[in-house]
């Protein structure tokens, strides 16, 4: 059995406090700076494992982990930066060419079969832990009122795998005209049915039920299942359909209607692309991994990528700066925020940005802008009994360790999902309805650090019968930047996601909320007596409850990211002047040199990212090998 142990209130981390001030002064984890396995940062002992690399499906020696870490990596012909969804993919697909030679660089640590990642419902652990970048916006101006600073916390995957490892596990496609509308603004190649097959090439479908050889992939190394949820689920389910949608397959032929979540989570483990696609190709002799690798830029000569600069084992007084060459390509998968940084680090970003700070400019091109990401609200939905997730037991400790069962195999609760158009002329779904079966507690808060105290304490919860019910706009119009804050590469990057800033983005969660009203005062969640909970925010008392001021006054209090950015990268046309990289992901003046990660999306797909993510890398991984032949 695995025995964790998490404190009760998080005292001994001060990056769990409601949160860091807003220099970060006193927050030891908010730089880059902090060492490859977390050690400096007191965040990193929330939790204490008895097995360092292990979990119910691999050896309990570790033995088969991919852990290769050198201390000077030979020079590759491909040099991948970041070893989360999109590089651990790319590594593996490249390296399946025995003659190409791939070195792997990521920047935290290798922890392949860790308890507290393999395990569904610990998603809340990974944050502001030793796994997460632990990234935080700038203050908001239109949003974030019930933060502490107004400040929005971004976790990221800093661990092979990436936010594979620390994500929701949602498997979601999108709809088909989000990938077509990136084909007709210039992504050539990248249509709805330009990417289906590389989405079915990434997945194996284990429910026969949704195994239709038109839409859906077997042979894949993502294990796709859906997992049955508790009573709730199914009335959420039935529920929705009482509107009018349908129960079907959200990433088949149609996306519109309502499901059972649909989840990369295999014999009660999560599946991450590290366990998927790096673990099986880790042993290849043409294949260096080497974890603990912070990079600082990318060299460029004449023009040309020509070698990488980086710390091993994290920016520490013990720490080498090394340098490796590279004879093909250097592929950036740091994400939307750490791909966009490296970028300008090196000297590829707007011109006047690098000239304040003193960087020499090499290629002026729009990096950095064009940030998007997905906003949540949260309802909190009493009924008048138990109807979620149990408290974890010992029993279910025992249930977990021995089937896979249980709710520690549930993905953060999260286990019924719709997608539905609120408006009639729409043409696919604008929103994301998600059930979450947990108890409404302030044990939930922790999916939302940050909440300011007189919020959090105006709360008079319990532990009271109930879920959460989310409701997801999916397509903002708000547009963010990332910056750099100085040219010191151990400094984090400024992210100033500017949610809210649009007036459609606010309409658009309203809509969400009120549809997901019908769905509570539907027949099925009215037998379970389900009630919006009426405990008001305070700074919008002097509304009247549920009318649209007073939502709005809480939208822009309580909204809350899904952990969705992208689109800080731009894939678009050569002649596009918004466009980072053209449709091959080659960064536009800079040979050698691709991003491969949802940074390079266009406009943000509707419905969870990293599946599209996955895609994103098995199309760049056949486009790189057809480049290079």
């Amino acid at each position: 059995m695995y025995i964790w142990h998490i404190p009760a209130d998080g005292a001994d981390c001060p990056c769990t406090s409601r949160h860091s001030p807003a220099d970060g002064a006193d927050c030891p984890c908010t730089s880059r700076d902090s060492s490859a396995d977390g050690s400096g940062c007191p965040c990193a002992q929330q939790m204490e494992l008895v097995a360092p690399c292990t979990s119910r499906h691999s050896p309990t020696d570790g033995a088969d982990c991919p852990c290769t870490s050198r201390d000077s990596p030979a020079d590759g012909a491909d040099c991948l930066v970041g070893g989360g969804s999109a590089g651990c993919v790319l590594a593996a697909r490249l390296s399946e060419n025995g003659s190409r030679t791939v070195l792997l660089l990521e920047a935290g640590p290798n922890d392949v079969g860790q308890a507290v990642l393999d395990t569904p419902l610990r998603v809340p652990d990974t944050f502001l832990s030793r796994f997460d970048w632990m990234f935080y916006s700038e203050p908001q101006k239109f949003s974030a009122k019930g933060l502490e600073a107004q400040r929005v916390y971004l976790p990221r995957g800093r661990v092979l795998g990436g936010s594979s490892q620390i994500n929701y596990m949602q498997w979601s496609r999108g709809h088909r005209r989000d990938y077509d509308r990136w084909a007709e603004s210039g992504a050539d190649g990248w249509s709805y049915r330009g990417v289906l097959p590389y989405f079915m090439k990434s997945e194996d479908t284990i429910p026969k039920h949704l195994a239709n050889k038109d839409y859906r992939g077997t042979q894949g190394p993502m294990k796709i299942t859906q997992l049955r949820g508790y009573e709730i689920a199914d009335a959420f389910i039935e529920s929705v359909k009482s509107l009018g949608y349908k129960e079907r397959d959200y990433n088949g032929e149609e996306q519109e209607g309502v499901s059972h979540t649909q989840s990369n989570i295999y014999r009660g483990e999560r599946w991450s692309t590290a366990r998927a696609y790096l673990w099986p190709a880790a042993t290849r002799e043409n294949l260096d991994i080497v974890t603990g690798a912070l990079v600082h830029k990318i060299l460029i000569e004449r023009g040309r990528a020509v070698a990488v600069r980086f710390h091993k084992d994290g920016a520490t007084a013990t720490g080498k700066l090394q340098k490796v060459k590279v004879k093909r390509e250097v592929i950036l998968s740091a994400g939307a925020f750490g791909s966009p940084q490296l970028l300008m680090l090196s000297g590829i970003g707007p011109k006047d940005h690098l000239v304040s700070l003193d960087i020499p400019v090499i290629s002026d091109l729009p990096v950095g802008n064009n940030l998007q990401d997905h906003l949540i609200n949260f309802l909190l939905v009493n009924t008048n009994v138990s109807v979620g997730l149990p408290t974890v037991s010992l029993y279910h400790q025992l249930e977990y360790q021995t089937f896979g069962t249980g709710p520690l195999s549930s993905p953060g609760g999260n286990d019924g999902i719709a997608y539905v158009r609120t408006l009639p002329h729409l043409e696919q779904p604008d929103v994301q309805l998600t059930a979450v079966e947990v108890s409404l507690d302030k044990k939930f808060m922790k999916v939302m650090p940050g909440i300011n105290t007189e919020l959090l304490q105006s709360w008079r919860m319990s532990d009271k019968p109930g879920f959460l019910l989310l409701a997801c706009f999916l397509q903002p119009k708000s547009r963010g930047t990332v910056r750099l804050r100085s040219s010191n590469p151990l400094d984090y990057p400024s992210i100033d996601p500017a949610y809210l800033s649009e007036d459609d983005d606010l309409e658009g969660i309203l809509r969400a909320v009120r549809l997901a009203q019908q769905v509570i005062n539907s027949e099925p969640l009215k037998k379970l007596g389900a009630t919006i909970d009426p405990e008001p925010v305070p700074s919008c008392k002097d509304f009247p409850f549920d009318t649209d001021q007073y939502w709005k006054c809480v939208i822009r209090h309580l909204e809350a990211t899904t952990h969705h950015p992208v689109g800080t990268c731009k894939m678009g046309a050569t002649d596009d002047v918004t466009a980072v990289v053209d449709s091959r992901l080659r960064v536009k003046g800079v040979k050698g040199l691709r991003v491969v990660d949802a940074s390079v999306m266009p406009t943000i797909i509707s419905a969870n990212t990293n599946a599209p993510t996955i895609m994103i890398a098995e199309k760049a991984s056949d486009m790189i090998q057809q480049d290079n032949h």
